[in-house]
């Protein structure tokens, strides 16, 4: 397995290295975002501070080749959850002490799994067509968002939860259920929320309104609005 460490201070790194060697990953060492771009990385560790700087395009292109793991100041929960919101497979403090090193490890493994699980299926004998629901309209293979044939600005994390919606139409998909179909399996009870609010205030924004709906109790759906049914 093979881990690339981006942004991550001197003493830190070194010190998460030599845990990782115990754990047999290996690591390899960066500095920069140049890091990014180098061969076949398994999983990324990455700090907040360059991971924010990170264009949507960028992010969405590493979680497709690689699992990302951002690396938050201690205490920063809205950080971490502004980092899943991006599109990180997982986010976690800066490990200061052992506990810490063992968490990120298993942390590590877990992403690891899920983009190894993820490279193995089978692919579909035919690309996955589009889906239209009123004026919008989803491409998984583009991974492209349009409204009113306008292309919405979405990061890669929303795009997924609305993908997750628009499949099941009309029929409410729990909290629990968007997390997992995103890849996230330990989160706060805020995050699901947030991300539901802001996916929702992105859309609106782009004046796609009245699509995203919150079922009390159960969760959110996706329903084309009475005045723009066909």
């Amino acid at each position: 397995m093979r881990v690339m460490m981006v942004g991550v201070d001197g003493y830190i790194s070194e010190w998460i290295r030599q845990a990782f060697l115990e754990e047999e990953i290996e690591v390899a060492v960066s500095d920069g975002a140049v890091a990014l771009v180098s061969p076949e990385p398994a999983c990324v560790l990455i700090t907040f501070s360059v991971f924010n700087r990170l264009t949507a395009d960028s992010i969405q292109k590493l979680s497709i080749a690689a699992g990302i793991i951002v690396l938050c100041p201690g205490g920063d929960v809205n950080g971490r959850i502004l980092a899943l919101e991006l599109g990180a497979h997982d986010a976690i403090e800066e490990p200061s002490e052992y506990l810490g090193l063992l968490e990120l490890a298993v942390r590590v493994r877990a992403v690891m799994r899920h983009v190894e699980e993820r490279t193995e299926q089978k692919p579909s004998p035919q690309r996955p067509s589009p889906i239209r629901a009123g004026k919008v309209e989803l491409d998984p293979n583009s991974r492209t968002v349009k409204y009113a044939g306008r292309v919405l600005d979405l990061t890669t994390q929303q795009h997924d939860i609305l993908e997750i919606l628009m499949r099941r139409m009309g029929q409410p998909v729990s909290q629990s259920a968007l997390m997992e179909g995103i890849g996230i399996k330990a989160y706060s009870s805020q995050l699901p929320r947030m991300s539901a609010f802001r996916l929702r205030k992105a859309l609106e924004l782009q004046g796609c309104r009245g699509y995203l709906r919150t079922v009390r109790g159960r969760g959110y759906t996706f329903c084309v609005p009475a005045e723009e049914r066909l």
